[in-house]
């Protein structure tokens, strides 16, 4: 059976907001009955097809990280902040103090360094610009919505629309809430494919660096002709499973291609040294053609 790969997604607010009632839903498709304060992290996961219908479908679980929210843990939460592949913040939305604490969480996960170490204070930052350079998809969720529609709260310009993110709206305690071809799964579903396309291009990007550091060292003219002929940087295909591109990657060595895999680091609940990407080049256009002919594009 080919693995499976995953994506980790941190889900963060204040304490009480709802983020354990969320993710059971998600993971689940029904409410959580009695729900219970969340002491460090719990960790549940989501079988997701990637672009489900298409011919590039594939099947990833998802991990959702939910945060304990409680200000007495605050200085050792951050180490369950990496690797984060998705950020997923959630308010209350008969309770606007945890929607303006947004800006504080989404900084907290952002601000570390891998060994989990806090790199600036939040005072100290242009907020705009700090976010405005984030990669890192991110989905907004307002949840109590039946409590806040009750008591008509009011809603003004929302922390989704400021960082760029979509945001759902929902009551967790309703078994219909995420119900599929809604708007809100439209959303999620969305969100879910960005994670993954995030995680998918980090991983092409550090192959492509990779492999161009290592042909400047083993073949410098070809390097240096790629470089000067304007030909096409990147292609990224497809390939079925760990043991093609293991298979791929002796072709391409006894080719005498220049070649790189990437492992994972196993910061997820993947075994360290998993195969994620696997880059050819530069190199001579007809001899990787040779190699990679039958895949298909991403």
């Amino acid at each position: 059976m080919a693995s499976i790969d995953k994506v980790r997604i941190i889900v963060v607010g204040d304490s009480g907001v709802g983020k354990t009632s969320l993710t059971h839903l998600i993971c689940q498709n029904e409410p959580i009955t009695r729900p219970s304060w969340t002491v460090g992290c719990s960790v549940d996961v989501k079988l997701h097809e990637y672009k489900e219908g298409l011919p590039q479908q594939k099947t990833f679980f998802v991990e959702l990280w939910d945060v304990g929210g409680s200000s007495r843990y605050r200085n050792t939460r951050s180490i369950f902040y990496n690797p984060v592949h998705g950020i997923i913040l959630v308010h209350d939305l008969t309770n606007r103090k945890s929607q303006q604490n947004l800006q504080k969480w989404l900084f907290e996960v952002l601000n570390h360094e891998s060994s989990g170490k806090a790199t600036k204070h939040f005072d100290d930052v242009d907020p705009e610009q700090f976010f405005g350079s984030n990669q890192v998809p991110i989905l907004v969720v307002g949840t109590k919505l039946g409590m806040a529609e009750m008591n008509r709260v009011q809603r003004s310009v929302t922390f989704a629309d400021e960082c760029g993110a979509d945001e759902i709206l929902l009551d967790c305690r309703q078994s219909n809430a995420l119900a599929a071809g809604s708007t809100s799964a439209v959303k999620l579903t969305r969100f879910f494919d960005k994670v993954i396309e995030s995680k998918i291009a980090a991983s092409c990007s550090h192959a492509a660096v990779s492999c161009y550091v290592l042909a400047r060292e083993k073949h410098p003219n070809i390097a240096n002709h790629w470089l000067k002929t304007g030909q096409k940087k990147i292609v990224l295909k497809s390939v079925n499973g760990v043991n093609e591109l293991e298979r791929i990657y002796e072709r391409a060595r006894q080719e005498n291609l220049t070649t790189v895999l990437i492992r994972d680091m196993g910061k997820t609940q993947v075994a360290p040294g998993s195969v994620t990407a696997l880059g050819i080049g530069p190199g001579i256009a007809k001899d990787i053609h040779k190699i990679v002919s039958d895949f298909k594009l991403l």
